[in-house]
């Protein structure tokens, strides 16, 4: 009985430390995706909840992403919104920091992805919206052409 027990508790410890570990791991995309849809979805000036609204979509069905909770993301987009905001040269700066933070090369091109998402999620991908997400991919060494941009 004991032998069972432990092995349960076992199974639960390493579920739980291989869920951290994984959302450890993940951090700088999670913060590398927020400060992208960040600097997209102010683009044009403001940020729109449509915007936002797609952007929590993504987090919520990303595996890589699963392990945060959505208020933890959610002030991670505020927090590059409000530098970018209220800071028009270091705002922009900090953003670019978080996203070269991000070195897998299949998250980079996720996070282009979600970032050509995100400015599309208005009904509109304008030119303000596709030139930052084109600087996006080559601050990650990305071609742009390759996502259309």
């Amino acid at each position: 009985m004991a032998l069972a027990w432990l092995k349960d508790k076992t199974s639960k410890v390493r579920d739980t430390v291989s869920a951290e570990v994984s959302k450890i791991k993940n951090r700088s995309f999670m913060e590398g995706v927020t400060a992208g849809c960040a600097l997209v979805a102010a683009a044009d000036g403001t940020i729109d909840s449509a915007e936002i609204q797609k952007m929590m979509g993504f987090i919520r069905q990303s595996d890589a992403l699963k392990n945060f909770k959505v208020d933890e993301v959610q002030t991670a987009f505020r927090k590059y919104a409000e530098k970018i905001q209220s800071d028009k040269d270091f705002g922009p700066m900090a953003a670019y920091e978080a996203i070269g933070k991000v070195k897998d090369a299949t998250e980079q091109k996720m996070l282009v992805r979600v970032c050509c998402v995100i400015g599309a999620a208005d009904g509109e991908f304008d030119e303000d919206e596709r030139a930052v997400v084109a600087k996006i991919a080559r601050e990650m060494g990305l071609d742009p052409a390759e996502f259309d941009l």
